[in-house]
């Protein structure tokens, strides 16, 4: 392979995007669903303890020493960011991107488009069929999430028709200093506790037209398979417990 002339690889470099001073301003608090927080609780700052309600899980474990920081510093990389509805997949993709100067992919637009075209692999779907959609989708954004890496570009591929194994067995393959697994759920407890709040903010990121808010058991069913997926299959689990920054 023909190197590059110092002089090309000065300019190259030049135009990159200077990313230090955005995960500095993260300041260990990603703004997470629709208003509500995704909070490490400073965890990856100082080190202190997590509570037994405030947690995040890498690979399927328990973790306090998950460090945001450096996750940030290590783009160019692919992230996978899935999610019940509603937990602010959209306003936490929006919010990295901005850090990072990746790309974001939005898979609820790349359904309704395909939808909506009549593309003949999509007749007859509906935007609610998401284990079909998943499964055609998936050869799709693989072979984006393929080029993006091949390319050294940041990609943020965010949306529930990511289907958790495949994305997951992606992911670890290309290793976590090229890729990374995020599933965004809320507790339990906070959606007892915020359900009025979570239907107030489902729209903040993007116009639900004619959607009724989401039913509290529905909430509660779909966050809690979430969790189960992301663990099983070795995903980043980002639990949100507090609306407050």
């Amino acid at each position: 392979m023909a190197s590059l002339s110092p002089q090309y690889e000065a300019q190259r470099k030049e135009a990159q995007p200077k990313r230090q001073g955005g995960f500095h301003a993260a300041k260990g608090i990603l703004q997470g669903s629709s208003g509500h927080t995704v909070r490490e609780k400073k965890r990856t700052f100082d080190k202190s303890k997590p509570s037994s309600d405030e947690m995040v899980q890498r690979d399927g474990q328990k973790s306090s020493d998950y460090n945001f920081q450096s996750f940030l510093s290590s783009f160019p990389m692919i992230l996978f960011l899935q999610g019940a509805s509603h937990s602010g997949k959209t306003t936490f993709a929006k919010h990295l991107a901005r850090l990072t100067g990746a790309s974001v992919v939005s898979l609820d637009l790349l359904k309704m488009g395909l939808i909506k075209s009549g593309n003949s692999d999509f007749v007859g779907l509906t935007p609610e069929d998401d284990e079909a959609i998943a499964e055609r989708l998936w050869p799709i954004v693989r072979e984006m999430a393929c080029v993006a890496d091949e390319n050294g570009q940041s990609l943020i591929i965010e949306g529930v028709s990511l289907p958790v194994v495949e994305a997951g067995r992606f992911a670890h393959g290309l290793g976590k200093s090229r890729a990374a697994a995020f599933a965004i759920v809320f507790s339990e407890k906070y959606i007892r506790n915020h359900y009025e709040l979570i239907c107030q903010k489902a729209s903040a990121s993007e116009c639900r037209v004619h959607q009724d808010p989401p039913a509290l058991i529905d909430l509660l069913s779909d966050h809690a398979s979430i969790r189960s997926d992301a663990i099983n299959n070795g995903w980043t689990l980002l639990e949100i417990d507090s609306p407050d920054v």
